[in-house]
């Protein structure tokens, strides 16, 4: 069972958060914890697997809570929060910096209605579990491959979802203003927070981040699916949007972006997979590979969930798999003209 603490001034907000874990056969109660001084002594006494945070809170705000909780090397924090306009939604995604490993929405309803409300559960599974022990086949980590087709880079792609928002600030960082191609991002989250979270990119990484619109073309630079589209590389360097059908589990899709840079770059694209739940991106990137596409993922000790990378590594899609430390610089040598795009080494196991 994955123990979950609770943190919220709101009686509301804590019998509904209350609710969904009882709804679900995998989570229990930890404790519940009215204000951040309380959430402070409860994550480190009752040592829960996973706490849900409110940000603002009387006594000690969310965010002096998580500086203080993972400064004492406590559990992982969600940030559960119901800012959505832009303003807000970029201090919200400073919670990351402080030690948050996700952002999500305040559900209003039980899972069968609200699918913030599922999207939460889903989250608590995946990060409070990483730390539980899991049986299966380890997949085999790459070793050093070359690229079969030296041609020049000329689009990247990167998706993300479970703790994506801080692993693209720091590879982000670690590029710097050195864009000379359209990097093209697909980032799962919540519905309304993407133009906060571009804008706290673009703040804290000092690298502009625009959401893409579409027949835009796909000059050198930062372009983020925008909310309900798939972002996709079209004919002749322009970007395309998609609304996709009822039904599709993610919109935007991973797959869906990597498959056509496949068709429409193929060598000269460069695929990124980075932490986060569920498998979304493998197919594609298994796509982007056969045509002779490089493939870098984040490995698992860096990452907050290893679903997304390690299905692409488990489908033998990834050339190199590298902490998230190292994963920008890689791709900076990469993009610099005779830095070389031949595949590393993948270095040690790193497990499924």
């Amino acid at each position: 069972m994955i123990r979950v603490l609770i943190a919220d001034d709101s009686a509301t907000a804590r019998q509904l958060l209350r609710t969904l874990i009882e709804l679900d056969p995998d989570l229990e109660l930890a404790g519940e914890a009215r204000d951040g001084e309380e959430a402070v002594r409860l994550a480190l006494e009752l040592e829960p697997d996973v706490i849900t945070m409110d940000l603002m809170m009387p006594r000690i705000s969310g965010f002096d809570a998580i500086r203080a909780i993972r400064a004492a090397g406590g559990p992982p924090v969600i940030v559960v929060s119901s800012a959505l306009d832009p303003e807000d939604g970029e201090r919200t995604f400073s919670a990351l910096e402080l030690g948050a490993v996700s952002v999500q929405a305040k559900p209003h309803g039980l899972p069968d209605r609200d699918p913030r409300a599922a999207a939460l559960l889903a989250e608590l599974e995946a990060v409070g579990g990483e730390g539980k022990p899991r049986p299966g086949v380890v997949p085999p980590v790459p070793t050093a491959v070359e690229r079969r087709d030296q041609q020049r880079v000329q689009a990247v792609g990167i998706a993300a979802s479970t703790g994506g928002p801080l692993a693209l600030l720091e590879l982000l960082r670690s590029l710097g203003r050195h864009v000379p191609v359209p990097i093209l991002v697909v980032q799962h989250i919540t519905p309304g927070f993407l133009e906060g979270m571009a804008a706290w990119l673009e703040r804290s990484s000092g690298v502009p981040v625009m959401l893409a619109s579409d027949g835009m073309r796909a000059s050198p630079g930062i372009f983020m699916a925008p909310d309900g589209h798939h972002l996709l590389l079209g004919r002749r360097g322009v970007l395309r949007l998609e609304g996709g059908s009822p039904g599709e589990l993610h919109r935007p899709s991973a797959d869906r972006l990597f498959r056509s840079m496949a068709e429409t770059a193929g060598a000269g694209g460069v695929g990124v997979i980075l932490t986060g739940m569920g498998n979304d991106g493998a197919a594609g990137l298994a796509e982007l590979h056969r045509r002779g596409g490089l493939v870098l993922a984040q490995d698992r000790e860096s990452s907050v969930v290893w679903g997304m990378p390690g299905a692409a590594v488990a489908a033998g899609a990834v050339d190199e798999v590298l902490p998230i430390a190292s994963l920008g610089m890689r791709l900076r040598q990469i993009l610099t003209p005779g830095g070389g795009t031949a595949g590393g080494k993948g270095g040690k196991d790193h497990g499924g």
